[in-house]
């Protein structure tokens, strides 16, 4: 079983990727973004993370990165939020690659240059009352 879900996750197409965002115009949107990079040589989905965040407040998720591959870090937010200024930042605290957009939807790539954990911080701006929506998926070539 092991074996099946790896292969799965390989080929970017792992069901329980899916299954971590509730909100469904935030799973339509990176499934969207998801396959236009799919057509573009992006095949493999490596992480999905979604949650909810109150404006001007930032969630950190961790990641491990291979060097020398490029990724591509979809960043997608619901209609109650202007955008998300996004991070992929080092133990050491450099920032490897930031994009600080007013978009809803938003791609973010980089190679590392070596394999190393990194974190990648997403904070949310201009939330309409209450909570936002947000959602982001690694997709590695």
């Amino acid at each position: 079983m092991k074996s099946l879900l790896f292969i799965l996750l390989l080929m970017g197409a792992n069901p329980l990727l899916t299954a971590q965002c509730s909100d469904n115009a935030i799973r339509d949107e990176l499934g969207a973004l998801t396959a236009a990079l799919t057509e573009a040589g992006y095949a493999t989905t490596y992480l999905t993370r979604c949650g909810t965040l109150q404006d001007g407040v930032s969630r950190i998720h961790d990641v491990q990165v291979y060097g020398g591959v490029r990724y591509n870090l979809l960043a997608v937010t619901d209609q109650n939020c202007a955008g998300a200024k996004v991070e992929v930042i080092d133990r050491k605290g450099n920032v490897l690659a930031q994009h600080d957009p007013r978009s809803q939807r938003q791609t973010l790539s980089f190679t590392p240059p070596n394999s190393r954990n990194v974190r990648v911080k997403v904070t949310l701006a201009d939330c309409k009352p209450g909570r936002c929506y947000y959602g982001l998926r690694l997709q590695a070539e």
